[in-house]
């Protein structure tokens, strides 16, 4: 079974690290995204996760979490952000968000892991 990602990343040198990361998945297919208005006009393909930054030049992150969820509800959700505001990440995880990553040396290895997690529970 083929599984569609959506990526929302507006740093060039964060996508070059992440499409190294996704190399390694079998049956993935990513599409990267640098704007957030990108990334909803291509909804009319439901993707089965999209991950997603809250800082983007084009619309805010919370909001882009709601649009997705309003056109695409059985997407699954992952926030990838160097946000640590608690009352931030508080908001987005009431949105119904499967995790929230806080960007870090560590935070790669643990996107792959959560993105393992995610196609198994899609699979199971």
């Amino acid at each position: 079974m083929q599984h569609k990602i959506f990526f929302l990343e507006d740093n060039r040198t964060q996508i070059l690290v992440l499409k190294l990361a996704f190399s390694g998945f079998e049956n993935v297919e990513v599409s990267y995204f640098s704007k957030g208005k990108e990334l909803i006009e291509a909804l009319e393909v439901t993707p089965d996760i999209a991950i997603v930054d809250l800082m983007l030049p084009d619309i805010d992150g919370l909001e882009l979490i709601k649009t997705v969820r309003e056109k695409s509800p059985a997407t699954k959700i992952v926030v990838i952000s160097a946000q640590e505001d608690v009352n931030i990440i508080a908001a987005v995880q009431k949105e119904g968000v499967f995790n929230y990553i806080v960007k870090s040396e560590s935070s790669l290895s643990y996107l792959r892991q959560v993105i393992a997690d995610l196609i198994a529970v899609i699979e199971a």
